[in-house]
């Protein structure tokens, strides 16, 4: 499947961004959408997170890039369930 194809298949239109979301996605590579994630959910990654980096510590990473003085964990998508909704 296409890219195209999946993003019709989920409702992307070309109206679905702003102009300034579409800039920010462009420029950052992000966009923050609030109310996407309950607070629980919220709440619950910011503890996988933890427990993840806390399990990984210096091995944290090691699947994809380490860098000095950064806290980075990779493959979340196969650590946790709770990963699948981002």
């Amino acid at each position: 499947m296409e890219i195209a194809e999946a993003l019709r298949e989920l409702g992307v239109r070309p109206d679905t961004l702003s102009d300034d979301e579409r800039q920010r996605l462009d420029i950052e590579g992000d966009l923050p959408i609030p109310g996407i994630l309950s607070a629980h959910e919220i709440e619950a990654l910011r503890q996988v997170i933890g427990r993840i980096q806390s399990e990984e510590g210096e091995r944290a990473g090691l699947e994809v890039h380490q860098e000095r003085g950064t806290a980075r964990l990779s493959d979340l998508i196969n650590k946790s369930a709770l990963f699948h909704v981002v």
